[in-house]
């Protein structure tokens, strides 16, 4: 019963992955498997199905749970990944939800969605500008040092290596407070003509595959944080020791397929968006990027070039929230990608890329999982014990909703 019940879990994610791909191609339902592979073979070679049907089965399969005698914490998983699921069939088969509602319903998040006040990115830009090295126009001089920071358009390729040089050593670090399986591994490549900066696929068996944007990211002020946050302690490592600890030792099938429209992600990106926190001070990455990165990158920076940080990495995530809520609340395209290039200090060209991954049809809610699950996460993390804490969310199918306080 219970392998059969698992089976059709999958099958239907697969089913869902494939609907949504019908919609848009940047639009997929399922980031990555390493189950039976004869199982997301058999969904390939089937004919979508129709919305309904897949309606029918989420529903066939929430009611069936109670009768597979699992542990508490693993059914509350599956029953609100199967709510997630049970939701975007409903959308498929044309039914509406608010925003408040799909974060609920998808990712068991609930937030109050207003905006961060304008004024705190104002006063965080001010405050910056009063330490800005040069003299001048104060766009032209950030763009000027960001430049000094960012690897040439001719050898933006050489990113691999610097993410693989940074890569060792936060797994390094990483290693002070956990055991990594023997043979994990990090590849890195760089793509071209994608929405994201970077993306990290895990494959199993404790491999994952990161893929840097290098139409976006060449910029080498973030790169410590990219390579936390795609790799060690962030979605690389959740991916190895889940696969594990639960996957390999417990037998927990439904790890071997991630949602991307589910609470599961709301973890992954939480763990994901504090991963550099538990490494770094701000001052220690600053220093480490100056000895380590800057010289092998061949960029002449000096100290107080070195030393400062551009507001944009502190209000990313937050302005980015706000564009969203301002585009569910009906505001024009124009105005929403001029309020990223203003609080972002971004080009155009940026800003409409970032407006374009805000838009992806039946993702528009995702940006909110990044500080959902790193607020939901950071108070648990204060205490002298917050390494062992960081390593259960590594290793428990832990919900969003079991985090509030």
């Amino acid at each position: 019963m219970n392998e059969t019940w698992f089976r059709d879990y999958v099958f239907l994610a697969f089913r869902i992955d494939k609907a949504l791909r019908a919609v848009s191609e940047h639009s997929p339902f399922v980031d990555y498997y390493y189950g039976p592979p004869e199982w997301r073979a058999q969904i390939a070679a089937e004919p979508p199905e129709a919305a309904p049907a897949l309606l029918r089965a989420s529903l066939d399969l929430t009611e069936a749970i109670a009768r597979l005698n699992l542990e508490p914490l693993r059914a509350t998983f599956l029953s609100k990944q199967l709510l997630a699921m049970q939701t975007v069939c409903q959308k498929l088969c044309g039914e509406k939800f608010t925003l408040e509602e799909e974060l609920q319903r998808c990712f068991d998040i609930h937030l109050p969605l207003v905006r961060t006040p304008e004024a705190i990115f104002e006063q965080a830009w001010a405050r910056a500008e009063e330490t800005l090295p040069g003299t001048g126009d104060v766009q032209k001089r950030i763009e000027a040092l960001e430049s000094r920071l960012t690897l040439p358009a001719e050898h933006a390729e050489r990113i691999v290596d610097l993410l693989e040089y940074a890569l060792t050593e936060v797994r390094r670090r990483t290693q002070a407070f956990l055991d990594l399986p023997a043979g994990e591994r990090v590849i890195v490549q760089a793509v071209r003509g994608q929405r994201w900066i970077a993306n990290s696929l895990f494959q199993g068996h404790g491999r994952s595959s990161i893929e840097v944007n290098i139409d976006i990211f060449t910029y080498l002020r973030n790169l410590l944080t990219l390579a936390s946050h795609e790799g060690y302690p962030g979605h690389h490592t959740e991916g190895t020791l889940k696969e594990q600890h639960l996957y390999r030792e417990r037998g927990y099938l439904e790890l071997a397929i991630c949602l991307l429209i589910s609470p599961q992600v709301v973890i992954g990106e939480g763990i994901a968006t504090l991963a550099s926190d538990l490494l770094f001070s701000p001052e220690e990455e600053l220093q480490w990027l100056a000895e380590h990165i800057y010289p092998r990158a061949g960029l002449t920076v000096s100290p107080v070039e070195a030393n400062w940080a551009s507001p944009a990495d502190a209000l990313w995530m937050a302005v980015r929230r706000n564009a969203a809520l301002l585009l569910h609340e009906g505001y024009a395209q124009q105005e929403v990608q001029e309020y990223l290039q203003q609080y972002l200090r971004l080009s155009k060209q940026r800003a409409q890329q970032i407006l374009a991954y805000l838009r992806r049809p039946f993702r528009e809610g995702y940006i909110f999982t990044y500080t959902a699950g790193a607020e939901l996460m950071r108070p648990w993390l204060q205490g002298t014990d917050r390494h062992a804490v960081f390593t259960r969310f590594l290793t428990e199918p832990i919900t969003p909703s079991a985090l509030v306080r």
